[in-house]
């Protein structure tokens, strides 16, 4: 593009199909104030007032099926062959055209890898074996990261609100007391018994509320270092205050101080993963990336933690 060329933009309106569509035009002039026309600007109009028209016709957007194909690292041409679509169908819909509703509904359906993989079996003659079987080791992957998506969390909204990082045993007394306010509401509740935390499971606990802090808001809950012990994730400071052997821990505090950001989190940790036996939770930490790929008693370094988070709570998405 000339170097000359500056590129404005304005409201205009178009109609595309049965719709007319209000958006921001680029558009450009050259040194004199002329309007003069350049191709890849007026593609990207397209394409952009065409992915309005996809979104009001809940339609998925070039991005979106770029997104999803990209996650199965797949070429334009092997992701449709895998779907059973034509060579360069989905060439055209990231480059802006509009797909029929049967065929949004296959690429969204693809989305899920588990139904991916259902699409690459039943496809897998249009394929080369490589492909397949790189796709496949790809999706079985993905498979067992989501597996490991335990907790109910809303990334996009709650990546929106404050968070900060707090004292461990702020983050510690917050676990404690939730959890064992929980226990007693559900003894009242349904006349049963119910053991209060334990250290072994504070410890699991605190391991997913800090690298799920890591994934989201890309900041610590707590600054204190985890270790991989015999028995999984261990915050080895706050191991020590809490020993008492099998028993039921307390807080040390009876109050906390902690941000909006970190209480859903801890919330969201124990409504999910704090249902889950302690030795249970031993037994999925070991399968996670965290501690099956640090040497006993060494720390889990934070871009471990949160890289491998991030894999399970974003990409999985």
């Amino acid at each position: 593009m000339n170097n000359n060329i500056i590129i404005k933009t304005r409201k205009t309106k178009a109609i595309v199909k049965d719709l007319e569509i209000e958006f921001e035009e680029k558009y450009c002039m050259d040194e004199t104030g002329n309007e003069v026309y350049v191709k890849e600007i007026e593609m990207e109009n397209d394409v952009n007032l065409y992915d309005i028209y996809k979104k009001q016709k809940g339609l998925l957007t070039s991005e979106q099926v770029k997104k999803i194909r990209n996650k199965y690292h797949l070429t334009q041409k092997d992701f449709a062959f895998s779907i059973g679509l034509g060579e360069i169908t989905i060439h055209r819909i990231e480059n802006g055209t509009i797909q029929t509703e049967s065929i949004n509904t296959v690429i969204r359906l693809s989305n899920d890898p588990s139904n991916m993989k259902d699409l690459i079996i039943k496809n897998s003659s249009n394929i080369s074996d490589d492909c397949y079987e790189r796709t496949m080791k790809i999706l079985n992957e993905i498979i067992k990261l989501k597996s490991h998506k335990i907790a109910n969390i809303n990334c996009n909204e709650i990546i929106n609100v404050d968070f900060c990082t707090a004292d461990l045993f702020d983050v510690a007394n917050a676990v404690i007391l939730k959890y064992n306010s929980n226990v007693d509401k559900i003894s009242s509740n349904y006349k049963i018994e119910t053991e209060y935390i334990t250290n072994l499971k504070l410890q699991k606990l605190l391991y997913y509320v800090q690298g799920i802090s890591r994934a989201l808001f890309k900041k610590n809950a707590f600054n204190d270092a985890i270790f991989a012990w015999k028995h999984g994730p261990v915050v080895s400071k706050a191991y020590d205050t809490y020993k008492n052997g099998h028993n039921s821990v307390k807080a040390t505090e009876s109050t906390y101080e902690v941000s909006e950001g970190l209480s859903l989190i801890i919330d969201a940790v124990i409504n999910s993963y704090g249902k889950i036996s302690a030795y249970s939770l031993i037994d999925i930490t070991h399968e996670e990336e965290p501690w099956k790929f640090v040497a006993i008693n060494n720390e889990i370094a934070i871009d471990l933690l949160q890289d491998y988070f991030e894999k399970v709570y974003i990409e999985c998405e």
